[in-house]
């Protein structure tokens, strides 16, 4: 009796894990549908929809501050988080506009940890149990910071994670930009082709070294130019060796630095994501997920796709945008990506037609 017991429960014991999995992914795409309403709902009262990276300059110029607020916090007031929202603008009037919501604001993570470390499920995969889990930054004095699991399209170019673009050349080619300001008239591909948000998996920590969950160094500028062969140099299996580790991706949920808050339509959703020698400033990102096979995403017209592994991702031993040189220097906005059905539904205003 007991043996077939259980004979039983280890039959069983998939189908109801397959199925509590299937009840995670459809509320993460409720989630991800709600995210979407709120970015419509800030266009609706604001003319255009918010940054990718952005805010106001501080009182004293600092630019490090400058442009450090995440889309996630834009629109804190438009996902029912008011109260979150002001309680962030009486923070900024305390530490006179200087309190940045990334890892070197350890003083006022502590001040307000109310802002800084209480999850907001609605930004949350619940296939992602660490995603709930505030992060213990290293270089913010052990203080905590909440999480998030959705980050923005960046399309497919690597953004520069501080400049603000000052010249067509270096518009990002998605919706969301840094210190950009798009509406809907710009999104000339069409909404029901456009991606704006997908997931990306947090760490359980600051130490993991499994290529989905953080952000490796290339050693080279590869990353940018070739991006087959950029994030693949030091990978061995699916884990990258000691030593070659260069960031941690904690998914901090109010930042808005790129390799934090944002994901590239050039490799295919759960693959590698690469810093270009271990800087800080741009980064080869991945959407990546715990649900099997691929990705959620939702496009810019509010509805919810799963995103396979397998997407066309076209040529990626090729340039972004078009590129022969550096990142950024001719993809212009209006050409047509060089990954397939992946990168054209990236960018807003590519001349494709390619969706899914």
């Amino acid at each position: 009796m007991i043996a077939i017991i259980g004979v039983l429960i280890a039959l069983l014991l998939p189908a109801v894990q397959a199925a509590r999995e299937a009840a995670r992914r459809m509320q993460c795409t409720n989630q991800l549908k709600q995210y979407m309403i709120g970015i419509h709902n800030y266009h609706d009262t604001t003319t255009s929809f918010p940054h990718g990276r952005g805010g106001p300059t501080s009182p004293t110029g600092n630019t490090n501050h400058t442009s450090s607020w995440g889309t996630t916090l834009a629109v804190l007031p438009y996902v029912e988080q008011q109260s979150r929202f002001d309680r962030w603008l009486e923070m900024q009037r305390t530490y006179n506009g200087q309190a940045p919501p990334s890892w070197n604001s350890s003083t006022q993570a502590a001040a307000f940890p109310d802002i800084y470390a209480d999850p907001i499920y609605t930004f949350t995969c619940p296939s992602d149990g660490n995603a709930r889990k505030p992060a213990t930054w290293v270089g913010s004095a052990g203080t905590k910071h909440a999480r998030g699991s959705y980050t923005v399209c960046l399309a497919d170019l690597i953004n520069d994670n501080y400049s603000i673009a000052t010249t067509e050349s270096q518009y990002t080619r998605s919706v969301f930009g840094v210190a950009v300001y798009y509406n809907m008239s710009d999104i000339t591909d069409g909404t029901s082709n456009t991606i704006g948000l997908s997931e990306r998996v947090v760490p359980p920590n600051n130490t993991t070294t499994i290529a989905i969950e953080s952000i490796y160094g290339s050693g080279t500028s590869s990353v940018a130019t070739n991006p087959a062969t950029g994030c693949a140099a030091h990978k061995v299996g699916n884990v990258y060796p000691s030593g070659v580790f260069a960031a941690r991706d904690m998914g901090l949920l109010l930042t808005g630095q790129s390799w934090m808050a944002g994901f590239n339509t050039v490799l295919p959703p759960n693959s590698a994501s690469c810093l270009n020698g271990g800087a800080y400033n741009w980064a080869l990102k991945s959407a990546t997920s715990r649900h099997s096979g691929g990705v959620n995403a939702a496009k810019m017209d509010g509805s919810i796709i799963f995103v396979s592994e397998t997407i066309d991702c076209g040529n990626q031993t090729w340039s972004p945008g078009g590129t022969t040189t550096t990142p950024n220097s001719t993809a212009k906005p209006s050409r047509e990506s060089n990954y397939g059905v992946w990168g054209a539904l990236g960018t807003r205003a590519g001349r494709e037609s390619k969706g899914l």
